[in-house]
């Protein structure tokens, strides 16, 4: 029986780390938008929550 060389061991290795590096550049380029886009989502869900607070008091009231 052969053994497997290293070199192909090496190669999957390397390849592995390039797509990381990839996935993590993009994840860098995109933190920025997705930043604004959850503090936008985060706003519109705390002004809504306001607003359902204020009319359960009226309700209440």
């Amino acid at each position: 029986m052969e053994k497997v060389p290293e070199p192909a061991v090496e190669m999957g290795t390397k390849k592995l780390f390039g797509m990381l590096f990839m996935l993590l550049l993009l994840v860098a380029l995109a933190s920025r938008s997705i930043c604004d886009d959850i503090d936008v989502v985060l706003q519109r869900w705390r002004a809504g929550y306001a607003n359902r607070r204020a009319i359960d008091l009226r309700e209440c009231a």
